[in-house]
């Protein structure tokens, strides 16, 4: 017999599955429907971080990270750097090796600016013209106002030099002043079903019932951790979706957002739905640990939930607690994660 071509189907037997949608999951006609479960009492929604466009602040969010930044500077100390005695890093300046050495030299105007160009290029939605024209701006303001002297290349200069030599003051400068733009939403509630295999495992404090079949060994292992919590501590938990409209998130100095892996409902802790957040990695003794993103994302705070609790697995199985080390700039353990420390906000 003839077949049409459209008779056939193109991947043969393999089940039908549809598209994910706005909840995160995704149903196929062999999943079991799981239900929110009631009797937990989890709030309807989550508070999520929200900013407006860009482009509908632009101009007064630049104001905004000048103040911030101008605020944290010694006018003085900076503007007296023309002619100074600096640890530089020569190989990136002149050399290519790694020797550092101390110096009394005029580095070039332009070279300066050139190397602190790299430090306002970390959030692509803002215009680092704009942004570099709001900082001169501000730093002018306030030195009028202290009767300090200056020409505008000395403005210049001055905060390339404080850019170059710390690109984190520019950094924490933009988070301070995201804040003032933030929104927490609540208008879009947490899924009151998910869809998991008929044979996934049942969980005692999950918002759902089951452990999510699709989280890794390390997100399970701490899900399985913390479900069997015997003190009281734990109400609740429920994984965090990461990019799904319902989902907790944090606005990042980059203007992307932070979706920590776990929301738990802790006795007593002093936020709304006495929530907590919990980040797991994977990588605790690796070099990823210290990548970029999560030196920046470990020194957020969610507006409302307050600090988010990071942890991976040490030696002999044990869940450590790491914090940011500022002096180091590197992440550090902080001893053991200890389920009754999520009550307090640190």
């Amino acid at each position: 017999m003839i077949q049409k071509m459209g008779d056939t189907p193109l991947f043969g037997d393999l089940p039908l599955q549809s598209a994910p949608d706005s909840t995160g999951f995704t149903n196929t006609k062999h999943e079991t429907r799981y239900a929110l479960r009631d009797e937990l009492l989890l709030p309807k929604a989550l508070i999520r971080e929200e900013l407006p466009e860009i482009y509908e602040i632009a101009g007064d969010l630049t104001t905004a990270i000048a103040q911030e930044f101008c605020q944290s500077l010694d006018l003085r100390a900076e503007l007296n750097r023309r002619l100074r005695r600096a640890t530089l890093n020569l190989r990136d300046l002149f050399l290519a090796d790694e020797q550092q050495q101390t110096f009394n030299v005029r580095v070039s105007n332009a070279r300066i600016a050139e190397k602190a160009q790299l430090a306002f290029r970390f959030n692509d939605s803002i215009d680092p013209r704009l942004l570099k024209q709001s900082l001169i701006t501000e730093l002018k303001r306030v030195c009028d106002n202290d009767g300090i002297e200056y020409t505008i290349d000395d403005l210049r200069r001055t905060i390339d030099i404080a850019v170059m030599r710390d690109p984190e003051r520019l950094r924490t400068a933009v988070r301070l002043a995201l804040r003032q733009y933030l929104r927490m939403s609540t208008s879009e509630p947490i899924p009151e079903f998910e869809f998991g295999s008929a044979s996934v495992l049942q969980a005692k404090k999950a918002a759902y019932g089951i452990f999510p079949s699709d989280l890794n060994k390390e997100e399970r292992d701490f899900a399985e951790f913390i479900d069997g919590d015997t003190t009281g501590t734990v109400k609740w938990w429920l994984r965090n979706r990461e990019n799904t409209k319902w989902a907790t998130r944090i606005v990042l100095p980059t203007g992307r957002r932070f979706f920590p892996d776990f929301i738990v409902g802790v006795t007593n802790r002093s936020t709304p739905d006495s929530i907590a957040l919990v980040e797991i990695k994977d990588d605790g003794m690796t070099g990823r640990l210290q990548a970029d993103a999560n030196l920046m994302k470990i020194r957020v705070q969610h507006q409302e939930y307050k600090n988010v609790f990071w942890t991976y697995r040490a030696d002999q199985g044990i869940w450590a607690r790491v914090r940011y080390d500022d002096g180091l700039n590197r992440i550090v353990p902080q001893g053991a994660f200890k389920i009754a420390e999520m009550v307090y906000l640190t």
